[in-house]
């Protein structure tokens, strides 16, 4: 039924003779995935060799890859004899078809932080105002500015906000939105974890290569497989992991785009996400920033279907003059530095956000 609704409205082409039941439905070549016209990008980083001529970078559209992915996961309708796959496919479309992707709000406190680190001069008092509305958000500022690196916990969150900088803030901020988006279904919960962790690694490695802080190049890292975690969201109890596993794999690079686009963020950061798998000089200079932070991130942990080969391919592809060894040594920083903070997050006792807090932010010290 969902099939022909979508053969009416135009998003579906007439059904074809179905496969044999063992088939998978296939990805969207990122060279298929729909772009508009191209604009100038003319950005050099500092670790990055200058291009000989300005970038193109074309630009992403969104609903044009809505259809090719609601097509996509249509014509595999009638291909499965589970219900409970067919079913699956049928909310995911159903889901790629919204315009909001029937996504979780994006936490309006998160959303205000960004806000607030775009100006030139952030006010604490604001800062706290805003953190202190958000308990999940307060949880991870005070834990984050109480590890192990300091000599005593946090007991004031204008202090955890010194503590920690406006940029861990921002990045703090940021992975509590995509946090939101994780399916707290016993089957899924260990690999939504595993991209979660994935996400922040690759957004510290692209960000590194950028030399940016802040910014677009954290983001798409950060993003990068933000599709799959929607994909899980279209699952349920009777779902086969398995099975949603391979089609958040196929589709995740065009549904993570779609995600990017939805929010509202830089246009580059959604035609990176598309493409992060196999980019091209027309993608512009951040997709194969990510490219390469992906695949250098997915050699140190272990996955078998990345060697050195393909990260030194990247690295070519990228022109950067910093050496694979630096590039690899980076990575497992990084995921040091998660492992240790994460030991010591979960054995540092939090302070609660009552009165300290409170007096903090009557009394905008």
């Amino acid at each position: 039924m969902f099939t022909r609704l979508l053969v009416w409205l135009g998003w579906a082409p007439q059904p074809s003779p179905p496969a044999p039941p063992s088939a998978v439905p296939d990805p969207i070549p990122s060279a298929e995935l729909p772009t508009a016209a191209p604009e100038s990008l003319s950005t050099a980083p500092t670790l990055i060799r200058p291009q000989p001529t300005p970038v193109v970078l074309e630009r992403f559209d969104a609903d044009a890859t809505r259809s090719l992915v609601a097509r996509a996961l249509a014509g595999e309708d009638g291909r499965f004899p589970r219900a409970p796959d067919r079913a699956f496919l049928t909310s995911l479309a159903r889901r790629v078809g919204e315009k909001s992707l029937c996504l979780p709000p994006f936490p309006a406190a998160a959303r205000e932080v960004q806000k607030l680190l775009q100006e030139e001069q952030p006010r604490t008092l604001d800062l706290v105002l805003v953190i202190e509305s958000d308990p999940g958000l307060l949880s991870r500022v005070l834990a984050r500015a109480s590890g192990a690196g300091y000599r005593e916990p946090a007991s004031r969150l204008d202090q955890a906000i010194a503590r920690l900088g406006l940029d861990e803030l921002w990045r703090l901020s940021w992975a509590a939105c995509v946090r939101g988006l994780s399916l707290d279904l016993p089957a899924f919960r260990g690999a939504s974890d595993d991209l979660l962790l994935h996400g922040r690694t690759v957004g510290e490695v692209t960000a590194w290569l950028a030399n940016e802080r802040r910014g677009a190049p954290y983001l798409a890292g950060l993003l990068h497989d933000v599709g799959k975690l929607v994909v899980f969201l279209a699952a349920n109890n009777e779902t086969d992991r398995d099975f949603a596993l391979r089609i958040a794999e196929q589709h995740h690079a065009a549904v993570g785009a779609i995600v990017a686009s939805t929010w509202q963020l830089a246009p580059e950061i959604a035609v990176a996400i598309a493409h992060h798998e196999s980019p091209s000089p027309t993608h512009g200079l951040l997709a194969r920033q990510l490219h390469l932070a992906n695949l250098a991130t997915r050699h140190v942990c272990g996955d078998e279907a990345v060697g050195e080969a393909e990260v030194e391919a990247a690295r070519a592809l990228l022109g950067t003059a910093t050496p694979l060894d630096a590039i690899l040594a980076k990575v497992q920083q990084v995921l040091d530095a998660e492992g240790d903070r994460a030991g010591a997050e979960a054995t540092t006792p939090v302070p609660g956000s009552g009165l300290q807090v409170r007096f903090v932010a009557a009394s905008g010290k």
